[in-house]
């Protein structure tokens, strides 16, 4: 699983790029009129930079949800259940943070 992830640091950063030039696109009425000053963007630009910046972090946050489910039903096949699972995950984590501190 470690080499999975590790192996699609440029799948991801690709689909950063492609989904940030997408909401640029998607939103370029609002933002063709504005220049590097902050007071040429009006209520419209702002309020689409922030959907932009939101639809371009909420994406980012879909891989993460993957790699939980498939970690929880890792856990499931190896350790035989849920309540087990539960029990090494768990476990897992309070020796990560005992480790740590």
């Amino acid at each position: 699983m470690m080499a999975a992830v590790f192996s699609m640091q440029g799948a991801g950063q690709f689909a950063a790029a492609l989904v940030a030039l997408i909401t640029t696109i998607a939103f370029k009425k609002s933002f063709i009129n504005t220049t590097n000053e902050f007071s040429s963007c009006d209520y419209d630009c702002q309020l689409a930079g922030d959907r932009a910046w939101r639809i371009i972090v909420g994406f980012g946050a879909v891989p993460a949800c993957f790699a939980l489910y498939y970690r929880y039903v890792f856990f499931f096949l190896f350790f035989g259940g849920w309540g087990k699972a539960g029990e090494s995950l768990t476990l897992a984590c309070f020796t990560l943070l005992d480790w740590v501190t």
